[in-house]
């Protein structure tokens, strides 16, 4: 017995190519784009919603293998990793540096959310599509989507026995990358697939301290699903999956190292006090000196399960899952080869999941789907600052030599949610579609600062050692002197309705126009990261977002032109920033707007060579920032905190929003004998200027560059073997930038780190089917 899943996703996948031609005729048809984000599967054309699409034919052969990799092929998607956290944008909003954080971009992967900052690293693989939607997603998606969501869909078994190996070989880092995936019918009924992959590779950036390459990446993943037809109308779908991916070192180096307010820079004045060479030069290069020998071990499991029910004519789905993921770091955060300190981080969290939609059928007046949604979650998070004795510390006349701050923070989520969606035609060629979700949101947190001895861990009680760390390192800790008590605990609870309508006119059967105004919020929560006692709860922001959009198919089926206007504006927009010594300070923007122009399409140039195309135009301002943590020396020109005069961000744009980008994409197929094709592809990004300083210090303006991959492949119906160059132009790229730990505070030098990417990489790789 061969099963179909009842939403029809299999189905709808096998048709799918994401830049393909059809190569039936002599005249280039585009082959159709299916996907799922409005609840169900349609063409990519009949979405009234800004979106990009990649299938997992596509991801592979480009080498797409983690979610930053998206940035080359999706206008107005950022990310990057900061030194304790990792981030995601688009359209410039996103959230920064902070556990207590929740994605402003989130994944959903089958269906099931993946708000956490540390999930963004996991890898992709034997993926069926990547969904890209910009803009709020506050009905179908849930609360904390108010920027965009990423929807990732897992390849799911079917009855065909087949096994399929690939691997691949990068040289300039000695990449190595295997996969394995095996899929068939267990019994009548029952179909499985699993997946593996390993993957591991020697890092890009020379640590000439260790004398070491960095950042080493070592990942070993796999995935076991089940299909089960129960009966006529049930499908049970399960899934397990353990992801393991752990890194040595990282992509840092000093790129800044100037005197500020002192008299000489860090490096010499490290010297002076008995730590030469802690720095070196501070040019781009892919150098660092690091003295610690860090690393970053991470666990993700998720077990899902699935239940589509035939109901009649409506489909009835049930999703309940439950994610967790558990890491340990040692950062050396003060980024140089001097010992000066070095933080531990550990992180568990767990989730726990439920949902249930009904689906009615398609072709009545009013076609609907409404469902209920509960989430619980516990997060435990804690950071160990230690001075080792024979620090600079000493040498300075500071005794705190032998000592450390430890941070304890924990939070507990409950989320409820009812959320319908109603589409009707107003008249023959007009549709209409009304959303509302209702969301209950309730956290309780904790957060605390101890100065510890770490002979033994106890609790230090000395005034002096206390008021040193509130001095130069700004934390309050519970010890006498230290500013404190810092032993915090509270809750909130949280209601609020999200809506959305859209109103779509078909100019003509090739031809849609809509427009959609949304509303929707991200909830509010605690600052893990401040450290300081005051504000700890930061409130939540919301957003409306009016967008104009038309959806075209030109030229017979040859030409897809699809544009986007739109703008949304942001109320106390949550905005993470550096608090000049160790901390990151949650503020929120009171007004915040952003807008744009987004253009993407396809162009079947002929029966053998496919284009595709985007361009983004980008405007993001802080209207009313008066809050916002100063950079380095900034002349604090804002409100008054608790006695503190910040700095004024209004009228500024914020971090990763350059005001253009553009991408174009060539294909073209060559037949070459009987069942072979040799295919030629190319993909150049072009990324304006930007600021990527946490702290928009004007040192992180960055100037535009091109990104440019090329390949070329060999392929048959079965095996293929690809020659890839990905950043073929070398471009030397700055993802994030911030001020040095502590070179303010203690040394009055202004001197910036920044994480570096991957210069050109030359990949070889291959595949063979067993059918």
């Amino acid at each position: 017995m061969k099963i179909r899943s009842l939403s029809g996703l299999s189905v709808a996948l096998s048709l799918t190519v994401a830049a393909g031609t059809s190569y039936a005729d002599s005249e280039p048809v585009l082959e159709e784009v299916l996907v799922t984000a409005q609840g169900r599967t349609e063409s990519i054309q009949d979405t009234p919603l800004s979106i990009n699409a990649l299938q997992g034919d596509q991801l592979e052969n480009s080498r797409l293998n983690r979610m930053e990799d998206l940035q080359d092929f999706v206008p107005n998607l950022s990310m990057t990793q900061s030194g304790i956290s990792t981030q995601i944008y688009v359209r410039g909003i996103g959230s920064g540096n902070n556990q207590g954080f929740e994605q402003s971009v989130p994944q959903f992967v089958d269906g099931v959310f993946y708000g956490r900052q540390q999930l963004l690293r996991a890898p992709f693989y034997d993926l069926d599509r990547v969904e890209v939607l910009r803009g709020p997603q506050p009905i179908l998606f849930g609360k904390n989507a108010v920027a965009g969501a990423i929807n990732l869909a897992t390849s799911k078994p079917t009855d065909e026995t087949e096994v399929r190996v690939f691997a691949g070989y990068e040289f300039e880092q000695e990449g190595r990358e295997l996969q394995v995936m095996a899929n068939g019918a267990i019994s009548d009924n029952v179909n499985g697939r699993i997946a593996i992959r390993s993957f591991d590779d020697d890092g890009y950036i020379d640590n000439s301290f260790s004398d070491s390459q960095e950042p080493v990446r070592d990942e070993f993943s796999a995935r076991v699903t089940f299909d089960a037809a129960v009966s006529d109308n049930l499908i049970a779908t399960w899934k397990s999956e353990r992801d393991t991916f752990n890194v040595k070192g990282r992509q840092i180096e000093v790129i800044q190292d100037d005197a500020g307010m002192a008299a000489a820079n860090f490096e010499t004045t490290l010297g002076t006090i008995g730590f030469p060479g802690a720095i070196g030069d501070s040019d781009l290069d892919y150098t660092r000196r690091a003295d610690a020998d860090e690393y970053s071990d991470n666990v993700l499991t998720n077990h899902t399960l699935k239940l589509e029910y035939q109901a009649g004519e409506y489909l009835v789905t049930s999703t309940t899952a439950k994610v967790g993921y558990e890491f340990d770091e040692l950062c050396d955060c003060d980024f140089i080869g001097a010992p000066v300190f070095d933080l531990l981080l550990d992180e568990d969290y767990d989730q726990v999941s439920q949902e249930i939609r009904i689906v009615s059928p398609l072709g009545e007046r009013f076609d609907w789907l409404a469902g209920v949604y509960y989430q619980s979650s516990e997060l435990n998070f804690s950071d160990f600052s230690r001075i080792e004795n024979g620090t600079v510390f000493p040498t300075l006349g500071l005794p705190i030599g032998g000592t450390g701050v430890v941070r304890e923070f924990t939070q507990e989520t409950d989320v409820y949610s009812a959320f319908g969606q109603l589409s009707f035609s107003m008249a023959e060629r007009v549709h209409a579609t009304l959303g509302l979700r209702y969301t209950l949101e309730e956290k309780e947190a904790t957060k605390s600062l101890d100065v510890v001895n770490l002979s033994d861990g106890s609790i230090n009680t000395s005034p002096t050692v206390a008021f040193v760390y509130n001095d130069r390192f700004l934390i309050e800790t519970n010890q006498a002197g230290g500013g404190g008590p810092h032993d915090l605990d509270d809750d909130l609870r949280a209601e609020e309705v999200s809506a959305s309508v859209n109103v779509e006119f078909d100019i003509n059967d090739d031809v849609l126009s809509y427009v959609s105004l949304t509303q929707g919020f991200k909830s509010g929560g605690f600052d893990a990261r401040s450290n300081t006692a005051a504000n700890f709860e930061f409130e939540k922001e919301k957003a409306l977002a009016l967008e104009l959009g038309i959806k075209s198919t030109l030229a017979d089926g040859r030409v897809e032109l699809n544009a986007t206007a739109y703008r949304t504006q942001y109320k106390n927009l949550q905005v993470s920033q550096f608090d000049g010594a160790l901390g990151f300070n949650v503020g929120n923007a009171k007004k915040t707007v952003v807008q744009g122009l987004e253009v993407d399409g396809r162009w079947g140039i002929s029966s053998d060579l496919t284009m595709t195309y985007s361009a983004a135009y980008l405007d993001h301002e802080f209207e009313d920032f008066k809050n916002g943590n100063c950079y380095q020396y900034q002349v604090p020109d804002g409100d008054f905190v608790d006695g503190t005069q910040l700095c004024d961000y209004s009228g500024k744009s914020g971090q990763y929003t350059p005001e253009y980008s553009a991408s174009i994409g060539l294909e073209y197929l060559l037949p070459v004998g009987d069942g072979l094709d040799l295919r030629f592809t190319t993909n150049a990004n072009w990324v304006d200027e930007q600021n990527v300083h946490v702290n928009l210090a004007p040192e992180g303006d960055i100037d535009a560059y091109t990104l440019l991959n090329v390949g070329v492949a060999l392929e048959a119906d079965d095996w293929n073997l690809a020659l890839l160059v990905k950043n073929a132009l070398d471009e030397e790229i700055v993802t994030y930038r911030g001020n040095a730990p502590l070179s303010g505070t203690t040394f009055n030098t202004n001197t910036q780190y920044g994480f570096i990417a991957q210069p050109m990489t030359i990949v070889l790789q291959g595949s063979k089917t067993f059918r």
